[in-house]
């Protein structure tokens, strides 16, 4: 968003390409470390960088990829790997800044039968996924059989 004090100056101005370049500044900089985990294998993450908008564009991106994985793109395979490093570090450094509250885990409610929590499976990361033997996706509680099911 476009400061009040700056707008004024951008009305007189028949050339938008400054007012595009300020509004974009965040994004530029947030696809730029992205572009150099992918490309670089350089994983630091500036201070001034949106830390919200980069983890929601690393999101983005992974979801992308996901999208377009195969068996055979190791490509993208390597492109997940370089995204969930980035990410975990993003993570870190959001932890340490008070961004993400750091709460001590809770026990796990347990059953008398030793199960935590009947029916439910852990979602799968995106890696996860693509471990799946010959591509195939990961199991899920709908691909079992449900009682009554033959």
């Amino acid at each position: 968003m476009i400061k009040p004090s700056k707008l004024a100056r951008f009305l007189d101005m028949p050339d938008l390409s400054e007012v595009y370049n300020l509004a974009t500044a965040a994004q530029d900089a947030v696809d730029k470390v992205i572009q150099l985990a992918l490309e670089e294998d350089y994983f630091d993450i500036p201070k001034f960088v949106s830390y919200e908008l980069l983890e929601e564009s690393i999101t983005t991106m992974q979801n992308q990829l996901l999208g377009a994985y195969t068996s055979k793109n190791k490509e993208v395979v390597e492109s997940l790997k370089k995204l969930q490093r980035l990410d975990d570090i993003l993570q870190g450094i959001m932890m340490r800044e008070g961004f993400i509250p750091v709460q001590e885990a809770a026990p796990p409610m347990v059953s008398e039968g030793g199960i935590a929590a009947p029916g439910m499976v852990e979602a799968p990361t995106a890696m996860d996924a693509m471990a799946g033997a010959m591509g195939k996706p990961p199991e899920t509680i709908n691909d079992k059989n449900q009682e009554g099911d033959v």
